[in-house]
């Protein structure tokens, strides 16, 4: 199925936003659409599917079409998904740019998938994720059942300034200008540039590589095989995630299949063993062309002496194109998957285990169909699922895995291609719950520290291991008054760290306290003012530093009335406690100082003639009785 629309996933555009880190939106797939058949007819909107990988946190982001000026905030559930249905638009049929980027943003890792359908023709894709994308692809297509349209594929680009050659594997005529392996078409792109190649001819092997990373899908939009007619659509992995290891075979209920193998290095040796029988054979390839088998009914062991790329076709009944898996670069389990649209899905699962009744959908064991069991170490088994989402896992962790989804002829691969051997991680745990704001606390009152609690972050690892969680300060710990850094530092078994940073700030809010503070001081004077003197307050405050701001000193000189006297004591967190009491001052009355003193040298002088006049009597009286 898949005819007459095409939903062409070009994963690309690393420049949109900067990564801040963990836990933090960055932008994680860049994709655009493909032409439609003919457009001049309506179709069902194209959709996109978000799959969540972890069971430990909700994940957001969202979607975006920005040169249609549209956003699809999203949220995804632990282990769950989000469908976004695209308004239905035409992006053009012809070669040249096309404005038709689509991004997605999100705070956690996702898997996203897309699926498109015509009336009953549909197509789905496994979308490259941005980290995983390169600078050099082959791409593939196959022979288009009439000359409009022809087979398309189309690039995109991550930064400016990108300069893209394109080796052609047949001669390819363009604004004026004729191209091929020898004379290669050079373009120079910007960021968020798309740009569309119509092609009258089955372009695979057709070499395109670039200065900067990029992404490109290809396909063709109404393909002719043996038995049918349909779209047919993939991305195609970078080079560099190409294998050399690969067992192919028929896809469930299918009676046979062809295959093509693409290499990149001259002289690439190509051994091919028909499994169950004594058949092997051994071809050479080189860059820009390409072996094909047709109509294999049996399954085929693939060894390379140089990485290829093995493109499949059902060719029986919808037609349908994907990518074989390398198993050389495959990942450990789980993988995620879902089943679109449809009510079930059919899968093929390799798996490097013999033992396939620990291999579980959904956490739970499956009957198996064995194709192959103990092949070089690796086992083939498929299986028809129900629909939504899907987890494949081996109770096994260190099983690596890989898996093709179809159904109906709509057809793609599961989580595959991975730059390095999976043996080399060199991707950090991921942190969720890590506190955006300080952890706030009050100091009681009189006393020194505190003990504060807060839920503490975790982190995922890609490997699905235990994480190594260390800290300076663990919840419940006691904290001074003032804001301390807490630090989590995660590390996953192969070394990766990651880490969560936040502060702890524990408020005083307790006022100084006054220890002693004078009552209020009542006195006369029958003077205007006079100077009074108190003892002076005494406080203590939790910080150990209390500022004090009076309205007197003790000595002041105050006038006749009330004075209220005022201090007011703060510590360093601006709490303040405040001592008044009233000076009350009454006035007297009082004789003026001069006239006391004129009226005691009065007294004074009468005494001393009272005492002169009893002296002279005194002589008087001794003289007449001597």
């Amino acid at each position: 199925m898949g005819r007459c629309i095409l939903l062409a996933l070009c994963c690309a555009l690393l420049g949109l936003h900067v990564a801040f880190g963990q836990g933090t939106r960055r932008l994680r797939y860049t994709f655009s659409l493909f032409p439609v058949y003919r457009d001049s007819s309506d179709y069902n909107s194209p959709k996109i599917y978000i799959l969540s990988t972890t069971d430990k946190y909700q994940v957001t982001g969202v979607l975006n079409v920005p040169f249609r000026s549209l956003s699809y905030p999203f949220t995804v559930d632990p282990l769950g998904m989000s469908k976004i249905s695209l308004p239905s638009y035409s992006v053009g049929r012809y070669t040249g740019a096309s404005s038709t980027t689509i991004t997605i943003e999100a705070n956690g890792d996702v898997v996203v998938y897309g699926y498109s359908q015509y009336s009953s023709y549909q197509d789905s894709f496994y979308v490259i994720p941005v980290k995983h994308t390169g600078t050099e692809y082959y791409i593939s297509s196959y022979n288009h059942y009439t000359s409009d349209p022809g087979s398309y594929f189309a690039l995109t680009s991550f930064f400016d300034d990108t300069d893209v050659t394109i080796y052609f594997s047949r001669q390819y005529s363009y604004s004026g200008g004729t191209y091929d392996r020898d004379n290669p078409l050079q373009l120079k792109l910007n960021a968020f540039d798309n740009f569309l190649f119509e092609v009258l001819f089955d372009f695979t092997g057709t070499f395109i590589n670039a200065s900067k990373d990029f992404s490109v899908s290809c396909g063709h939009p109404y393909t002719r095989t043996v038995s049918g007619v349909d779209t047919l659509v993939e991305f195609p992995p970078p080079v560099e995630s190409w294998g050399s290891y690969f067992l192919v075979t028929k896809f469930r209920l299918q009676s046979s299949y062809t295959l093509r193998i693409l290499p990149s290095q001259n002289n690439t040796l190509v051994s091919l063993r028909t499994i169950g029988l004594n058949d092997t054979r051994e071809v050479t390839i080189q860059p820009g062309s390409f072996h094909e088998e047709k109509q294999l009914p049996s399954s085929l062991e693939v060894f390379s002496s140089a990485p290829v790329m093995l493109v499949q076709y059902m060719t029986t009944d919808n037609p349908s194109m994907t990518l074989v898996p390398p198993l050389d670069r495959t990942k450990r389990s789980p993988l995620f998957l879902n089943s679109l649209e449809a009510t079930y899905i059919d899968v093929t699962v390799w798996f490097s285990s013999p033992d396939n009744l620990n291999l579980r959908v959904d956490g739970a064991s499956v009957e198996w169909e064995e194709i192959l069991t103990d092949e070089s170490e690796w086992s083939v088994v498929q299986a028809r699922l129900g629909p939504n989402n899907h987890i494949l896992s081996h109770d096994d962790s260190t099983v690596k895995m890989a898996a093709l989804a179809y159904y109906d002829g709509s057809s793609h691969p599961v989580m595959y291609f991975n730059h390095l051997d999976n043996d080399v991680d060199d991707q950090a745990p991921f942190v969720y719950g890590c506190p955006q704001d300080p952890i706030m606390a009050e100091m009681p009152t009189n006393e020194e520290v505190v003990a504060v609690y807060w839920e503490p972050p975790e982190a995922a690892d890609n490997s699905g291991l235990e994480v190594k969680t260390v800290s300076n300060y663990n919840p419940g710990d006691l904290f001074e008054i003032g804001s301390t850094s807490v630090m989590y530092s995660f590390e996953d078994v192969s070394g990766n760290n990651s880490t969560c940073q936040f502060e702890v700030f524990v408020a005083d809010v307790s006022p100084p306290l006054i220890l002693y503070c004078p009552s209020n001081l009542e006195l006369a004077t029958c003077a205007d003012a006079a100077e009074i003197s108190w003892e002076e307050p005494q406080v203590h405050d939790d910080s150990g530093h209390v500022i004090s701001n009076n309205s007197h000193n003790p000595g002041d000189k105050l006038s006749i009335g009330n004075t209220r006297i005022s201090y007011i004591f703060s510590d360093s967190s601006g709490n303040e406690a405040v001592c008044d009491f009233v000076v009350t001052i009454d006035p007297k009355e009082c004789q003026p100082p001069t006239v006391i003193g004129l009226i005691v040298a009065i007294v004074v002088f009468s005494l001393a003639i009272v005492c002169l006049v009893l002296m002279i009597v005194y002589m008087i009286v001794k003289t007449v009785r001597s």
